[in-house]
């Protein structure tokens, strides 16, 4: 089943097409975690393209917006606008069903707040050339992502018949 969900997810991502919000479900945690990496992917990047991005500080009001999140003081307008974003983009994949205001949406706006502190924390120690950093949010490091093979259409057609025949 889990490889009918992968093709289905890669399907949908050709085709530019969203996924039913909950249809791949994570948990908060889960969520955080994978904005985190997704975020140190994105710094990586640009150090890769943009010669001049670590000379760049990090945003201390933006930083300090970030613990008001955390804290759960941000209002939700706030949290939208730090954050926002970010959930959207896991309600367009499937993994989130939250909805903007809820308590179950500012639970992961929190969490979001701080993967993307952890992150921002990573990015500053790059900068001084220490790639050795990781997380220290035990939100984070408890997180497991199990990351389920890709497969091509083919490969999961030949898969369905061997379990259908051998089944």
């Amino acid at each position: 089943m889990e490889q009918i969900a992968v093709a289905e997810r890669q399907l949908a991502a050709a085709n530019g097409v969203a996924a039913r919000p909950g249809r791949y479900p994570m948990t908060v945690q889960q969520i955080a975690l994978r904005s985190y990496e997704d975020r140190l992917a994105q710094d990586n990047h640009a150090r890769n393209t943009l010669p001049s991005y670590g000379m760049f500080e990090v945003d201390s009001g933006y930083a300090e917006m970030l613990r008001r999140g955390i804290a759960g003081t941000a209002s939700n307008a706030d949290l939208h606008e730090l954050v926002g974003h970010r959930i959207e983009y896991f309600r367009h994949l499937g993994n989130t069903t939250a909805q903007q205001g809820t308590p179950e949406w500012r639970d992961l706006a929190r969490a979001l707040c701080k993967s993307e502190l952890e992150a921002l924390a990573r990015s500053t120690e790059r900068d001084e050339a220490d790639f050795s950093g990781t997380p220290t949010d035990p939100l984070l490091l408890t997180a497991k992502i199990h990351d389920r093979p890709v497969l091509a259409v083919a490969g999961l057609l030949a898969a369905f018949r061997i379990s259908v025949v051998h089944g």
